[in-house]
């Protein structure tokens, strides 16, 4: 209904300053590199220079108010206010801007962002979760809903993505693109903007009734399909407005059902094994190899052979349901006095259930005994491509999952002119995502027999055959039942207030201060092994008799295997609700508040520096944290504390070196917060000596610093008279206090833990492997990025009517993590979530009444997680992907609207690696999508 078009916008700013409040004593002094010292050269010449004349007040025909008024009708009106909004911006900013109904052919909000220089986004059931900008992860990004700082998660069933993360990642596949009508970001930062986005803030608006004139009513309607779910479900969507004298009023709604399906096969990691249990047909050679020696003699103290785990088909469907709804109301009394009301609230479901097809021998492996095998040399692994095994555990894996998330966001907001001169601002929220999985159940089948397991095709999608009917129930019998729930609760609350002086034509001064408090609560629940290692209430030992609770699948494209009904299986062993307050898990469960007290200054000026304008800002702000964190220690609920504090300067400023060309240059300093669950109070002390982790302890950090940045942006912006751009852009920043695991060996009486945990015989000089987070490496980040938009007006006609959209972005940096792979060894390696180089181009042709969008979005490979207990891998993460979308538009008259589209249209595969040897840990495809909608505007 409000479609979102990602026409970009370029803005800079900047920031410098120093640590005042140091709370951890491994965190290292901050840098100043010495290019940030070119900050105060930078403001004096902008300032002082004797080139400088009065400001011309024409220099821009449009308010940013005024801006936003403008009617957007069409894709190209939509891309002209951007292009609009980009060039009068101070900070480096991209901004996407609603057409008045048809759009991209974008499932959510993460869809619509991806088409934003810079901007990448990872995918949940085919569509996208969350977004790195320039190569720093989600965590790194600040999101406001209308002016106020908010939070949102969902969460994944595949462990591989972080099932439950505990980040401060916005999730924004909880919202549907259609409940927006601008969205900016901004790639850095100006002292007016509240600290906490290291990479970008974006900032998400929704419609308001005074953007429109007078009753505005719209109803879109969509029905949508997937090659794998083969099932219609509708989307709908619903704006009413309507403004009367001083009051205007707007409602919108929007909802959808949508079933997905991701499949594949996945290993679930490589892990180097030896066996004896040999078959008699295999060549010496191979065994003495399989037994531990690579000259023919077998030592078995020695793991050569590289093993997948799991060898598993894996299936993953969802039913999903999304909600949205939100409302304004607008006041405006007098021509110097308005008032504003905005409610937004959202629901995001979904039922989930996954099945796997997997062995389950030493490890996770398929060894059993070992009939044939063959191996290749990976890097000096030695890494098994083919093998015939017999006498091996197999499983079938059943589990559901119900995933519902809430979220309203509630912003009262004014601004009262109280002169000629003096302006005062005001804004008052509060905001609440309440995640929970009240359902997170598992059943296993079990069944020994044979498999061929095959890489030497494709090395990242096996092909297995088994000497059984794999869909045959007498096959199976129950191996066992487990229990999961958990729940995360993010609270914000924000006040604000700025002062505003316009000193003259020239230039204004602001003030301003704010109070943000956020809270974070994590909880969670287990209990397993039921039918293995507990006993089941009904039915306790009967593992043979499945029929009542298992069936037949053919869900999977490449074979079919039996299954379990999670539900019937709990209920014929009297297991139905089984998990209560009694199954903590202690490592789950914690709550972090935050309480943040800041204010800041800005100076803003226009004038002209050699005949030609120039315009910026300089501004400093300050802020202070009190962190409070309850979690778990040993059974027992413990309370923690930390402070920290700093100041962050900015500076921006825009050259017009042409009517049609800008030179942007920024400076600034800024922070991001570890994430929550670094935070928390929660520690595990294992006493055990003999145990599998021996004298260890493993903790949060309440006294972390929060990461932070000074960043310098350098761009050049070229405007055609038409509608188009091209800009170039660099940024560099340079991080401090980067938060990394480390594990120490250190005496018990120095953790500060009570004595009362120690083992038999044990006493304060006990030494114990301490393992928390720490601040510690510092870094550097740099790259650049490419934008161009033309129309390719002067075309020969029809050709005329096309027109071109496309950005690059280039991005390196690097991070030092600590011991990699259990190896005690520090690697350094790409940050998490930064891919090299992003690409997004879009082909459009529109006439009055009809236009068509071929979209591409292509990511290069990333790291997901670095592995620092593991031997099994040094890093996970996703190889390069490319991906197609298509959409068509036909207008009948100037209310109805028909449209047509389709997403991932080549199936693109998402191949998860394992190793920086790149073996496989999971491919899964999520199939082609298709929409037909229509939408009347009355």
């Amino acid at each position: 209904m409000f479609p979102i078009h990602a026409t970009h916008i370029t803005l800079q700013s900047a920031r410098a300053g120093r640590d005042t409040v140091p709370v951890d004593s491994t965190s290292p002094s901050p840098r100043v590199p010495n290019r940030w010292k070119l900050l105060p050269v930078l403001c004096a010449a902008a300032l002082c220079n004797p080139a400088f004349g009065s400001f011309d007040e024409d220099l821009f025909d449009l308010s940013l108010e005024e801006l936003l008024q403008v009617p957007v009708t069409s894709f190209r009106s939509s891309v002209v206010r951007a292009r609009d909004l980009k060039r009068a911006a101070l900070v480096q900013q991209d901004s996407i801007v609603s057409e008045d109904i048809s759009d991209f052919p974008d499932l959510n909000l993460a869809e619509t962002l991806q088409r934003v220089p810079g901007i990448a986004i990872s995918r949940e059931g085919g569509e996208g979760r969350q977004i790195t900008v320039r190569g720093l992860s989600a965590n790194f990004s600040r999101v406001t809903m209308n002016g106020m700082d908010v939070m949102a998660q969902s969460a994944t069933t595949l462990d591989s993505r972080n099932t439950l993360s505990t980040s401060r990642a916005f999730d924004f596949d909880v919202f549907s693109a259609d409940l927006f009508s601008r969205i900016s970001v901004n790639k850095s930062y100006s002292a007016d903007q509240q600290e906490g986005g290291i990479a970008a803030t974006l900032e998400l608006h929704t419609p308001q009734p005074f953007d429109f004139d007078g009753f505005k009513s719209n109803i879109s309607l969509k029905l949508g399909d997937n090659q794998y779910t083969s099932d219609q479900k509708p989307q709908m969507s619903l704006l009413v407005s309507n403004t009367w004298d001083k009051v205007g009023a707007l409602a919108t709604l929007s909802y959808s059902q949508r079933d997905t399906v991701e499949q594949g096969y996945s290993t679930t990691r490589w892990r180097t094994r030896t066996t004896t249990d040999i078959g008699p047909d295999l060549d010496p050679t191979t065994a003495a190899v399989l037994a531990g020696g690579l000259d023919g003699v077998p030592d078995t103290t020695a793991d050569n052979l590289w093993f997948a785990r799991h060898n598993r088909y894996s299936y993953w469907g969802i039913t999903q349901e999304r909600l949205g709804f939100s409302s304004s109301v607008q006041f405006k009394p007098s021509d110097t006095l308005a008032l504003n009301l905005n409610l937004f609230y959202g629901e995001f479901n979904n039922d989930k259930h996954e099945q796997h097809l997997a062995t389950n021998g030493s490890a996770g492996t398929a060894l059993g005994t070992v009939n044939a095998l063959e191996y290749l040399n990976n890097n000096g692994d030695l890494e098994v491509v083919y093998g015939e095994f017999s006498n091996v555990d197999l499983a079938s894996e059943s589990r559901i999952d119900q995933q519902n998330t809430e979220f309203y966001n509630l912003v009262a907001d004014g601004e009262w002119q109280l002169s000629d001169s003096i302006q005062l601002t005001g804004l008052l929220g509060k905001s609440r995502s309440n995640l929970q999985t009240p359902v997170s159940d598992k059943v296993y089948l079990k069944h020994t027999g044979s498999i061929t397991t095959d890489f030497r095709h494709d090395r990242f999608y096996g092909t297995n055959t088994y000497n059984f009917d794999t869909n045959d129930l007498s096959n199976w019998t129950l191996r066992e039942l487990d229990f999961h729930e958990n729940q995360k609760i993010s609270e914000l609350g924000q006040a604000k207030t700025t002062l505003k002086f316009d000193l003259d034509n020239q230039a204004s001064l602001e003030v301003g201060m704010a109070y943000l408090e956020f809270f974070r609560d994590s909880a969670g629940y287990m209990d397993n092994d039921y039918a293995r290692l507990q006993p089941t209430p009904l039915n306790n030992g009967v593992v043979d008799n499945i029929h009542s609770f298992t069936a037949p699948s053919g869900q999977h494209k490449d074979i079919d295997w039996v299954i379990a009904s999670v539900k019937n299986t709990q209920r014929f062993y009297g297991l139905d609700g089984q998990v209560d307050a009694s199954n903590l898990t202690e490592a789950e469960t914690f709550d972090v508040s935050e309480h943040t007290r800041s204010a800041y200054a800005q100076y803003t000026w226009g004038n002209r520096l050699f005949d030609r304008t120039l315009r910026g800002n300089i501004g400093l702000r300050y802020f202070q944290t009190q962190v409070t964190t309850h979690g778990m220690l040993q059974a027992t609920r413990i309370r923690r504390s930390g402070e920290y504090s700093d100041f962050l300067p900015t500076a921006n400023l825009v050259w017009s070196l042409k009517d049609d060309t800008l030179i942007r240059a920024s400076a600034s300093r800024n922070i991001t917060r570890p994430d929550t669950e670094r935070l928390s109070a929660s520690a595990i002390i294992r006493n055990d000596p003999d145990g599998p982790s021996g004298l260890s302890i493993q903790a949060g950090n309440p006294n972390l610093r929060p990461i932070s940045t000074t960043s310098l942006d350098l761009a050049l912006e070229h405007y055609f008279n038409d509608i188009g751009y091209l800009s170039v852009s660099l940024f560099s920043k340079a991080l401090d206090h980067f938060v990394v695991d480390e594990t120490v060996l250190i005496p018990y009486g120095e953790t500060g833990y009570p004595l009362a945990f120690l083992g038999d015989g044990q006493n304060t000089n006990t030494q114990y492997a301490y393992a928390r987070p720490v601040n510690g490496d510092s870094t550097d980040f740099h790259g650049m990025e490419f934008s161009f938009h033309r129309d390719l007006d002067f075309l020969p006609a029809p050709f005329n009517h096309f027109g071109i959209i496309t950005n690059y972005t280039l991005a390196r940096g690097t991070a030092t993590y600590r011991n990699v792979q259990a190896s005690s060894e520090n690697q350094t390696k790409d940050f998490i979530g930064l891919s090299r180089n992003a690409a997004n181009a879009t082909l459009y042709y529109e006439r009055n009444n009809w236009g068509a969008r071929l979209s591409s979005n292509y990511r290069d490979r990333y790291i997901l997680n670095v592995e620092g207990g593991l031997a099994d891998e040094d890093e996970r993460g996703y190889h390069a992907s490319t991906r197609w979308d298509f959409s068509a538009f036909y207008k009948w008259n100037d209310q109805l609207k028909f449209t047509l589209e389709g997403t991932n249209l080549t199936n693109q595969r998402e191949e998860l690696y394992t190793d920086s040897n790149d073996r496989l840990y999971g491919t899964t495809y999520s199939g082609r999508s298709y929409f037909v909608g229509l939408s009347y505007t009355f």
